[in-house]
């Protein structure tokens, strides 16, 4: 259990070093490519929440294409953009804000994961509740404005 511990905290401590290098410097090849999967790794809770909150969406027949492409596609790219968002926020946030150690994140990886999911699951939820609405709008008001264009 004690490996298991630091394996997950080594993992946890690359993935935000890095997403915060990538802003900052080169990634090489190699580097670039363990950052997906770490991030990939990371996103996965993520995405079961995702996946938890568009159950209820609607899935008549006229709306199944229009939420498939405007609402599920941008959700799964949020949960990875999250994943990204909660590392920058604890790596930054380490390092700019005096009253917190810089390498906190390194010596509790419990904490750092319980504020990494709950920044990821906040990031999450306002995207959901604020634009997701605006895009099943958006997306009704383009089909009320092409359906006169296709029938003629």
């Amino acid at each position: 259990m004690y490996n298991l511990i630091k394996i997950y905290s080594s993992c946890l401590e690359r993935f935000i070093d890095d997403i915060y290098l990538v802003e900052n410097k080169k990634l090489s090849g190699k580097e670039f490519f363990m950052l997906l999967i770490y991030m990939s790794l990371f996103s996965l809770p993520l995405l079961a929440f995702v996946f938890f909150l568009l159950h209820p969406l609607p899935d008549s027949n006229e709306l199944s294409e229009q939420t498939l492409f405007y609402v599920c596609i941008p959700m799964i790219a949020f949960a990875f953009g999250s994943s990204a968002f909660s590392a920058n926020i604890i790596k930054f946030s380490s390092e700019k804000i005096t009253a917190i150690p810089s390498d906190n994140y390194k010596k509790h990886p419990f904490i750092a994961t319980i504020v990494f999911y709950v920044t990821g699951i906040l990031f999450i939820f306002i995207f959901k509740e604020c634009f997701i609405p605006l895009f099943i709008k958006i997306t009704l008001i383009t089909l009320k404005l092409i359906s006169p264009l296709i029938q003629s």
